[in-house]
């Protein structure tokens, strides 16, 4: 099921949707979309992401209809983002403990445990160097 949203710099505002469905995000779901457009909305065209749910286990934040660079989960018992990260950054990152959830450290995506929304801020950087192409 592909959602599309729109971020409206203007307003700071996200809209999603699609033609048949509403897609249901809870307003911690909503302020974390919100603040991914505002950490990228100076470095790519923020007309270029969508939204699709594509497993029952996350929901993931694409560029330009190919690019699955942030993959998140967010409910009261448990709250991550997952990145894919550039090679480059994997290999400076691997002791980085930002990235402590990643087991897996030559995987394609990186998981980052939130404790708060307020975590992302520490995330910023690799935030936007994943959906930066």
């Amino acid at each position: 099921m592909a959602i599309e949203f729109r971020f409206d710099p203007e307003n700071k505002s996200i809209f999603i949707g699609e033609p048949e469905k509403e897609l249901s995000l809870t307003s911690d779901e909503e302020t974390l979309l919100e603040t991914v457009c505002s950490f990228i909305a100076d470095h790519v065209d923020v007309s270029m992401l969508g939204i699709e749910k594509r497993s029952n286990d996350y929901t993931s934040i694409i560029y330009g209809g190919v690019n699955d660079f942030l993959r998140f989960k967010y409910t009261s018992r448990t709250k991550w983002i997952s990145l894919r990260l550039p090679i480059p950054l994997q290999k400076e990152n691997e002791n980085n403990p930002l990235f402590s959830a990643q087991k897996n450290k030559r995987q394609l995506h990186w998981k980052a445990s939130l404790s708060s929304l307020d975590d992302l801020e520490a995330l910023k950087p690799f935030i936007i160097a994943s959906c930066v192409p």
